[in-house]
């Protein structure tokens, strides 16, 4: 499951939006993998290619030649989509892309979706707590770690009408990241805000990241 929430500024008055599914100082495009997630699933695009979000407003323009981490792979029916990851300082955004089949993605992938190892990322230094208040922290994870176990993540407080730029609260699965854990299934990580392409993103500091699989 994917949180997203959008925060915007329209006449002096503060709107929030949501939808639900599942560095400084760098020379490269914003958002393009870094060298810590390159040995995972990567899409290069082919093509200037415009994104839109789940509102089908316009995010940003993906330019022929850059790369972006690979979230997912899956079929809806006769359509198939991409998610990918547009990587910031914190949290990464996820955005979607579509096509009508399997080769005719606007971008080039060193994975096949059925080739594919399924994983744990954690993608900015997280405290995760055993309690909703945030009182009794079990465990930091590190950017960069990696663990196998199934993702869902629930949003427990920091959303509605009002909340402006307060840090969201989530539920996350942590996988086998609990042996580092104190054995707990379960942890609660608070979100900042990620201000880009004239919004706030809250998204969880762990996302699912896909790994080629290489043949024993």
């Amino acid at each position: 499951m994917r949180h997203l929430m959008r925060i915007f500024l329209m006449g002096g008055t503060l709107v929030c939006l949501w939808g639900c599914g599942s560095g400084g100082g760098s020379t490269q495009p914003p958002g393009t993998v870094t060298d810590i997630w390159s040995g995972f699933c990567t899409a290069t695009f082919t093509v200037d290619y415009a994104i839109i979000d789940t509102f089908d407003d316009p995010l940003f323009t993906a330019r022929a030649g850059e790369t972006y981490l690979v979230n997912d792979f899956r079929r809806f029916g006769l359509e198939y989509r991409a998610s990918l990851l547009y990587l910031t300082q914190s949290s990464p955004i996820t955005f979607d892309v579509t096509a009508s089949d399997e080769t005719s993605f606007p971008f080039e992938t060193n994975c096949a979706s059925d080739s594919v190892s399924s994983l744990l990322g954690v993608f900015t230094d997280s405290i995760f707590y055993r309690d909703e208040a945030l009182t009794d922290p079990i465990c930091e994870l590190s950017e960069g770690s990696i663990a196998e176990g199934l993702l869902n993540i629930r949003l427990v407080s920091g959303f509605g009408f009002g909340a402006g730029s307060a840090p969201a609260v989530y539920k996350v699965t942590l996988g086998e990241f609990s042996n580092d854990c104190d054995g707990a299934e379960d942890g609660y990580v608070q979100v900042r805000a990620v201000n880009r392409f004239g919004a706030s993103y809250f998204e969880a500091p762990i996302a699912r990241v896909l790994r080629p699989r290489t043949t024993p």
